[in-house]
Formats: structure tokens, C-alpha cells, sequence
């Protein structure tokens, strides 16, 4: 894993969970750079790095978890680690003998609690922190104050921005996925439309909700053009029944949740 060619404010968060936390989860969708921030907080703890997306890793810790985990004496990184739900029950047990903070740092593509093979959720002993993708803040090497500004009484007359409207456009087109931000803006919708794709082709479970979800990505997912005759609100409640059965599917996948003040069709 390379060094962080941005510096992400969840790096705080996860080094401060494990100071008092035994477990600590970092989780979120593909290609947000779990891997990547998870192994620089390895670095600076001096821990253990295994990825269960090679065979013989993941062979190892499904032959015998409790051994694979209590192979690391220090701080023990398991990157992808739905891929083998049987190592939290080994985690429990461990933490339960030996409640020392800083013990595990789980990084995974799933959400473990709506796994229906994971067999404990590790309540009380671990702390999950979601990974988005890169904020404008840390694209700029800067804390983000909007919230801070925005509950304030004082009003900010006459400031201007030195952003540019095209750029403000730019900004909120590209959103925040690395391979993204990093990429020319011409070559950023096929990245798009790949990923898209394959999560649903290949990560959603049920393909017949798969398929839904597409034809509702294609279709714009909700009408919101007002009033309309019964067939017309039949047809909009059934595809907003079969939006949160796909949107289920998608959270098992992991398309995690949109941070607190979006909506899943802004996010």
C-alpha cells in the first residue's frame, strides 16, 4: 500500500478509537480507500497488515480463526474481512479474554451487521467508523467549517467565494471516489458506469432486484411531477416499493448510507 496522496480526516477518527476501543471497524463502499487508509494507520501503529483477498490468507483464517487472529501481538489490520464472517465470532472471544484497546481494525466493503452469516455483531466491543469518499476539504488540505458557519448568527455579507461557479459545478460532478477525482473529466463516466455495473452484476445477490435497480437508475427512480391519475400513483408506489428492496441489497453489497443531511437521491 502506497503512501495517502490525500489526507483524510477519518485517519483522527480511527487512531482515536483505538486508544480505548479493543475492535474498531472501518467500512464503506469499494474504491473509497479503506484499504489504503487502514494500512497507513498500520504504519504509524506498527501493525499487522493480512488481506483476505488473497487464497491463502483467507484459507488460513477460515481453517482455524481463532489461531489466525492470535498470530499478531500488536494491532492486527484484516483488510475485506466479510470475507470470512466466522472471524468475528473468533474476535469476540479473543476480546472478551483480553479487552486491551487497539487490538483489531477491521476494514470491509460489506456492512457486518446486515450480513446474514456474520454470527455476532461485536456490541460493546467495537466502534464503526464509515468511509466516504474524499471531501472537498481534504482535496484542498483544509477542515470544512460550512456546518460551523452555517449554525452561527453571524451572516457572512458580501463574502465571495474563490471558487468559480464552473468549478463549483466541477466539484459536485466528480464527487469524491479517488480513481475519479484523479482521472480526466471526459473518462470519468465510463469509470462510473463500469463500477455500477459490476456491483450490481456481480455483488448484489438477488440479480432480478439488480436488474430492477437499473432500470430505476435509467428511469430516474421517483416521479416527482405531481398529482397523477391511480395508475399513474400505482406505478409510482411500485417503484418506490422495489427502490428500498433494491436499496437493501445494495446496503448488503456495500453502498453505504449517505452522510447525515442528504438524501439517498441527492447523495
Amino acid at each position: 500500500m502506497g503512501p495517502l496522496p490525500v489526507k483524510r480526516h477519518a485517519e483522527a477518527r480511527v487512531i482515536g478509537a483505538l486508544d480505548d476501543t479493543p475492535v474498531v471497524i472501518l467500512q464503506g463502499a469499494r474504491q473509497v480507500g479503506k484499504s489504503t487508509l487502514a494500512g497507513e494507520v498500520a504504519g504509524l501503529r506498527s501493525g499487522r497488515v493480512v488481506t483476505l483477498d488473497d487464497d491463502a490468507v483467507r484459507a488460513a483464517a477460515a481453517i482455524d480463526p481463532a489461531r489466525f487472529i492470535d498470530a499478531a501481538p500488536g494491532l492486527l489490520v484484516i483488510d475485506e474481512v466479510q470475507r470470512v464472517p466466522a472471524l468475528l465470532l473468533a474476535i469476540k472471544v479473543a476480546v472478551d479474554r483480553d479487552r486491551r484497546p487497539g487490538r483489531f481494525l477491521l476494514a470491509g466493503s460489506a456492512n457486518l451487521l446486515r450480513l446474514r452469516s456474520v454470527q455476532d455483531s461485536l456490541a460493546g466491543r467495537a466502534e464503526t467508523i464509515e468511509l466516504f469518499g474524499f471531501l472537498q476539504g481534504e482535496l484542498r488540505g483544509e477542515r470544512e467549517r460550512f456546518i460551523n458557519r452555517a449554525m452561527t448568527t453571524v451572516l457572512e455579507v458580501g463574502w465571495k467565494s474563490p471558487m468559480t461557479r464552473r468549478e463549483y459545478l466541477d466539484a459536485a460532478c466528480t464527487c469524491g471516489y479517488p480513481e475519479v477525482v484523479f482521472r480526466r473529466p471526459h473518462r470519468r463516466a465510463a469509470w462510473y458506469d463500469s463500477y455500477t455495473s459490476r456491483i450490481v452484476d456481480r455483488d448484489v445477490a438477488d440479480r432480478p432486484v439488480g436488474d430492477a435497480l437499473l432500470d430505476l437508475a435509467h428511469s430516474g427512480v421517483v416521479d416527482q411531477s405531481g398529482p397523477a391519475g391511480d395508475r399513474q400513483t400505482q406505478d409510482r408506489r411500485s417503484r418506490q416499493r422495489t427502490c428500498r428492496a433494491s436499496g437493501q441489497h445494495l446496503a448488503r453489497a456495500h453502498a453505504p448510507d449517505p452522510p447525515a443531511g442528504t438524501s439517498r437521491r441527492t447523495a
